[in-house]
């Protein structure tokens, strides 16, 4: 509510946080993500930063309930700038829901720094409809102000995300792209037909090991496949995941892990624009064998009549 001023509140039906470890989770720095020093060379999940619950939790007024798949009840969790307040055991499914209300309340200063409510609105969906895209598996659902905004079906097709986000007519002008491996490197999704673009880069969207990140050079990548294919100013959809070896890509060279960085950038960069490009030109290439096909059976249709 108020675009996430007032009220965010997101919920699952996971596995949940085991009662012992709730109170640790707001704790600064506090992860679950890692058994050992090992597992920094080779994270396979997408996490955050462990001060990120104790930080929400300095500036609103955060309510957990929660129960581990492990455990016969749960637990309900309130906080107030940090402070725990309340603690009781519920009765509730297994998953976790964490609300957060009046955000920013006790440091109003933050506020001038927030845009308009249709803006952050807008930012908010787009985050929950990209990792919509990255798991097409798991439904999402996104409402703001008791209205629908968003929301995936979790039966692991990409294409129906796609006409989700951006409309039936839209995913309908997209091309599979079909899971091309190089070099230990895997890359899938879906790009649009050359006819069909965009006046910005907003649309080309990328996935690596299941996490959103931005690269100005793997949109170089996705450009140089549609090489004459595009006007100039022009952009396609993309959906593009990579999936590659953790201990081949650092996550943790930006505070929102938007960003990473490929120890080898000379064989992904080259990977994306080789499948791409396949792809386009194996759609190309069965486009103009249709036209031929057409082409044919009309002349023979005329010289049958003539």
């Amino acid at each position: 509510m108020g675009s996430g001023l007032s009220l965010i509140k997101v919920s699952d039906d996971g596995n949940g946080i085991p009662t012992s470890e709730v109170e640790l989770a707001f704790s600064r720095y506090a992860t679950s993500k890692l058994n050992s020093e090992a597992d920094l060379e080779i994270i396979r999940t997408l996490g955050f930063r462990g001060e990120v619950l104790a930080s929400i939790a300095a500036v609103s007024q955060v309510e957990l309930v929660t129960r581990s798949a492990t455990e016969d009840t749960g637990v309900r969790l309130l906080l107030i700038a940090v402070q725990f307040k309340d603690s009781k055991s519920i009765g509730v499914p297994s998953g976790t829901v964490i609300q957060i209300e009046n955000l920013f309340y006790n440091v109003p200063q933050r506020l001038k720094f927030l845009n308009s409510e249709a803006t952050e609105r807008g930012l908010v969906k787009r985050i929950v409809s990209r990792y919509a895209m990255a798991y097409p598996h798991v439904r999402f659902r996104f409402l703001s102000d008791s209205r629908q905004g968003f929301q995936s079906y979790g039966n692991g097709n990409l294409l129906d995300v796609l006409a989700s986000i951006y409309g039936v007519d839209v995913a309908g002008k997209t091309i599979d792209m079909p899971t091309i491996k190089q070099d230990n490197i895997a890359v899938s999704g879906l790009v649009s037909m050359p006819e069909l673009s965009r006046s910005n880069r907003q649309a080309i969207t990328f996935f690596s090991n299941g996490r959103h990140i931005y690269d100005t050079q793997l949109n170089v990548a996705v450009m140089r496949a549609y090489h004459t294919m595009l006007m100039t100013g022009r952009y396609p959809i993309a959906v593009i995941s990579i999936v590659i070896p953790p201990s081949e890509i650092d996550v943790n060279v930006h505070p929102t892990k938007s960003e990473v960085r490929f120890i080898d950038k000379n064989l992904v960069f080259p990977a994306v624009e080789k499948a791409v490009r396949r792809t386009l030109l194996d759609y190309v290439s069965v486009s103009v064998m249709t036209k031929s096909v057409s082409v044919e059976e009309g002349f023979s249709h005329m010289s049958t009549w003539s």
